[in-house]
Parts: C-alpha cells; structure tokens; sequence
C-alpha cells in the first residue's frame, strides 16, 4: 500500500471512528428518553386505571353522553389529561369500542380505529398485564407514544381498559441531533478529499519522487531527485543525492572485493577437491536430497566406481554404494551416528575389501537443512595382521592349556595311584575296598569333566544361529536357573517388548545360565539378582545381571576369565573363559564391575551385525 492510500486511510479511519462516535450517541440518546416515556406512561395509566371504577364503565350505553356517569368519567380523565400534558386519554372496553374519550371525538360504543393497529396490547390488558406501543405517528405527522392498563370491577376482573396517548414531540429534538450528524458525515467525507488533495501536493508527491528514485537505484540506475516542497523535504532530497552517490562509489569498491572473493574461492574450491583426491580415507557425501555431492578416489577404489559415475546420481540408485547407502540415509533423516561398523566390501571387479565404516549428519553448505557423510577405512592389511597375531597367541595360550591340563589331571592320576596301591595291598577289608573303589571312581569323574570341559573349550567355533526372542531366551535362562540351583532371580524385561537376534540360541542360553547360577552362588542366601535388557545403542543389545553378594577380591578381578582360575574349592576355571568365548564369537563384549561387600555387575554386550532389524 503507497503512502498516499496510507494517509486516506488513517484520516478516513479516524472520520469514521467519528462518525461511528456519534451516531451511537444519538441512537443511545434517542432509546433512553424513549425509555423514560414509556416508564412514565405505563405508571400513569396505571394509576389512572385503579382509579376508574369499573362497574360505572359497564353501564354506560350508547347516547349516555349526557348521563351524570359519564360526565363525572370525562371531567376526571380531562383533569388528567391537562394536569400531565398528555394528547388524549381513553377509556374502551374490552372489544375496543369507546367508553369515554377526553376528547369527545368518538362517541359511546363507537369503534375506535387506532386500537386496531394495537392489538398487542389490547390483548396484553385483557390478560391483567399493563404494557406501552413503540413511537408511531399520527395522522397531523408528530409522532405520539400509547399506553394500555386493565380496569377492574369490585371482584377483580378486568371489564375495560385505559389508554393514555402522549406526544413525543422531543423526539423531534433528537432529530434535530439527527440532522447534524448526517452533515457532520457529509463535511467529514468533503473534509477528507480536501486533505488528500494538500497531503499529495505539498508531501505525498515528493515522497513519491523519492521512493522513485530509489527504485531506479536499486535496479542499477543511480538517479537523483530534485530539492523540491517543504523545507524538510528538501533537505531529505538533497541528502538522498549525497546518499546515491556514496552508494556508487561503495558497490564499484564492493564488486572488486567480490571479484578478489571469487577467485580466492575458486582456489579454496580446488585446494579442497586435491585434498580430498589425496586423503587416505574414502569419502562419500550426500546433500539432504541424498544426491551424490562428493566421492573421492579412495572412495571410488574400495567401492569399485568412477566419480563421475556416481557424482550427482543419488545415492540409492546406485548399486555398488549399497554399503553406505544404508548409513548415510539413517544418518541424515533420524540424525544417528554409525560408529566403527565393520563390514566388508566386494567391489564389480571381485575384489574385498574389510573396511571400518562411520557415517553422521551435518547441516549442508547452505545451512538450510541437513546432509551426511561417510568415512571409509581400509582396513584389509590390518586385519590380516590382526590374524596373524591372534595365531600365534592362540599357539602360546595353547601351551598355556596344556600345562594347566597337565597340574589338573596330575592331581587326579596321583590320587588314584595311591588308592590303587591301598587296593592292592594284603588284609584291606572289605569296607576299605569299597571306599577306595569309590575314591577312584570320583577321580575318574573328575578327570572326565576336566577333559570334557577342555574339549569344549578348544573345540572349534561353530555357531548355528536362528532367528529368535533374547528377551524369552533369558526368561528361559532365568527358569532354568530357579529349577537347577534354587536360584531367587527378578528382572525388568517381563513386559519388555521381543529383542529379535540371528545367533546361536543354545550356546547363549548356556552362557546366561552359568552368569545367573555363578550370581546365585556369590549372593548365596540374603542376597538378590536382577537380570535386565536394554537396545543400548543403534543395532546394539546390552544385558546385564546383578548380585548383591560379597563381590570379587582387587586381586582376583583381572583373571576371572583364565582358563583354570576359580575361587571355587570344586570349580575348575573353565566356565567364565568358555562365556567370553561364546560372546566373543557372537562379535560381542562381557565386562565385570565388582568389589568386596558391593555386589557384582556382570555386562554383556551382542555386536550390531547379530541384531535383527525388528528390534530397532
């Protein structure tokens, strides 16, 4: 909206609240001393009315005028009618035909025509209520106001009704008011032209020219306006000049600084793009539309594509970025951060890659919305390293088992040596052969369990895995522990929802049930377990079971998971080192938090790459 439609309107505004102003003035004026009139009528023909005697108003018949009765009715309703200024007052019956009129226009048992635009309250009097008309004129043009009271007989019934008719002449006044504020409106609209007439001479115009002119200034043209109008006008016009030309000056400075701007940008640019062609990591970016922004060679080498392939295709079109596809997509519409996920790509050409893959979110070059990146790692040669190593510490820590084999079934073989021995000696009754039979047959179990337990823990890993509910599983594993071991074991997972894994279900229930019986026996009888489950992390499920018993000893912490280590007198060491097996097979992680007197806190952690995708 211009300045000149402005100022119209703010002025037209202000007239019309004006006018609004007055013309409510004079519709509330005219409605209270309306109001007053009526108050005053209905209270005068009220009295009026219990004044007149019904039973004098009943008998008077047609040509009575003369009749004492109704001289006596008339010269009181006249004595009313002066005294309180009124036009007329009538007394009719009950079908409206004239009983005595202050006037002596209408004669007894005429019909006085009037009433029949009065119905209302004609019937309104017949039922014992008074009541008033609205203004209505009469047939000189002023304008008159009626009110109607029931007349009553000794017994109370209503046989005539009083109708006292007054001017409303002051209304007339309040027109005059009427008058004035129509030409109040009429001047106020001239007024109006008149103002919009000088505001656009002596200010609008200028304005105008100025605005004009900024305009041309904005568009390139650097115009100038002439000092024109009231003096402060002037002085703006001519400050507008001075105002352009340093505008001028400054955008021919501000274009070569953008042109400096440009080029250095432009080196940035390809400073970044040979940064990125040379770093050892692959790259691969993607804008919040999931079009391909950025792939650099080490990325183009692993995944087995050229950039100018791949560059602005998206990135679920393309095949071979399947890999990162996935991440780089999550990560950019629920903003979660792919961390050291290991995987292993095969690119068109066969060749596979072991690569760490990390992918997160990042607002995009323009700031107005969210785009992603993922960072790839070769990591072949080291894992093969890794291998290597894992080797050779399996050779050593199967030496290691050998030796502990080797005390461990020592021990057994010298007992039974001894008892042997004993057997075979001269006067060794029968009750000593039974029991030294029985020493060596507990010895033959012993060294059963041990090679049995061996055998399961160098045994090859071999993992047959199904889809199932860990949730139920440690249920089960919860149940098995109570039948087997008496073991008292609450958990928070009785409403949790299914947990959906692809592992190994035997060897996991296995491992869960010796962590629950192991805290059975370090809680022994006053203490308490708790078994819960969390989907700690994307693709990440993390149980934990906890005991209030007596905790494990500083020194005896970091060899819990030794073969052969136990503080046990009947244990052989094997069990916490064949649940970190297990664990570890299944890609994941068991810790222990303990000390003496405050329980123990045992963590198991199952690798993402084991976490179905329902139970995300």
């Amino acid at each position: 909206m211009g300045i000149r439609k402005r100022l119209i309107f703010a002025v037209g505004s202000l007239l019309v609240l004006i006018n609004i102003a007055f013309w409510s003035f004079y519709f509330i004026a005219r409605g209270r001393v309306e109001s007053d009139l009526q108050t005053k009528l209905e209270g005068l023909s009220r009295v009026l009315a219990s004044e007149t005697r019904g039973e004098l108003v009943a008998t008077l018949r047609v040509g009575k005028e003369s009749s004492r009765t109704y001289r006596n009715l008339l010269s009181r309703i006249e004595v009313a009618r002066d005294a309180f200024r009124l036009e007329r007052v009538m007394i009719v019956d009950l079908d409206g035909r004239m009983r005595v009129d202050s006037n002596e226009q209408v004669a007894i048992g005429d019909r006085v025509y009037i009433l029949e635009g009065m119905a209302e309250q004609m019937r309104e009097a017949k039922h014992d209520s008074a009541s008033t008309t609205v203004v209505y004129h009469g047939d000189d043009g002023r304008p008159y106001k009626s009110a109607f009271s029931p007349i009553h007989s000794r017994t109370g019934a209503v046989v005539g009704v009083l109708v006292v008719e007054a001017s409303a002449a002051f209304l007339q006044q309040v027109g005059f008011f009427h008058r004035v504020v129509v030409a109040v409106s009429l001047t106020s609209v001239l007024a109006l032209a008149l103002l919009a007439v000088v505001l656009s001479v002596w200010a609008v115009n200028p304005v105008l020219r100025l605005a004009g002119a900024s305009a041309q200034i904005r568009d390139g043209t650097y115009a100038s306006v002439p000092p024109t109008g009231v003096r402060e006008l002037r002085t703006l016009a001519e400050s507008f000049n001075e105002m352009a030309a340093s505008i001028r000056d400054k955008e021919d400075r501000l274009r070569e600084l953008a042109r400096r701007e440009a080029q250095r940008a432009s080196e940035t640019e390809r400073y970044a793009e040979h940064i990125l062609a040379s770093i050892a990591n692959g790259i691969v970016s993607v804008d919040r539309d999931g079009i391909i922004r950025v792939c650099n060679a080490e990325a183009c080498r692993l995944l087995g594509v050229r950039a100018d392939e791949v560059l602005a295709c998206h990135v679920e079109s393309v095949p071979e970025l399947a890999p990162v596809a996935t991440p780089l997509m999550r990560a950019m519409r629920t903003d979660n951060v792919t961390r050291d996920r290991q995987i292993t790509i095969e690119s068109k050409r066969g060749e596979h890659f072991d690569v760490n893959l990390s992918a997160s979110s990042l607002p995009d070059v323009a700031g107005t919305g969210i785009a992603a990146t993922a960072v790839i790692t070769d990591q072949t040669h080291i894992l093969k390293l890794q291998n290597e190593i894992k080797h050779k510490e399996t050779l050593a820590v199967i030496g290691e088992l050998a030796a502990h084999v080797a005390h461990e079934i020592r021990n057994p073989l010298g007992s039974m040596s001894i008892f042997m021995d004993l057997l075979g000696r001269e006067g060794t009754d029968e009750t000593q052969r039974a029991e030294y039979t029985a020493r060596v047959s507990g010895e033959i179990r012993r060294l059963n369990g041990i090679v049995t337990r061996f055998l399961q823990y160098a045994g090859p890993d071999r993992l047959i895995t199904s889809e199932f509910d860990l949730v139920q599983m440690l249920r089960d594993a919860v149940a098995l522990a109570q039948r087997e071991a008496g073991a008292r074991c609450g958990g928070n997972f009785a409403t949790h929802a299914p947990v959906r894994v692809n592992a190994d279900r035997d060897q996991l229930l296995q491992s869960f049930l010796n962590l629950i019986i192991n805290a059975h026996d370090a809680a022994q009888q006053s203490g308490s377990i708790s078994v819960d489950v969390n989907v700690a992390d994307e693709r990440e499920v993390e149980v934990r079971i906890v005991d209030t018993g007596a905790g494990i000893a500083p020194e005896h912490l970091p060899n819990v998971f030794q073969p052969f280590f136990s503080t046990k007198s009947q244990g052989t060491g094997l069990g916490l080192a064949m649940v970190r097996r297990v664990i570890e097979n299944h890609d994941g992680s068991i810790h222990i938090q303990s000390a003496p007197g405050a329980g123990t806190t045992v963590t198991v952690t199952l690798s993402s790459l084991h976490l179905s995708d329902d139970a995300l």
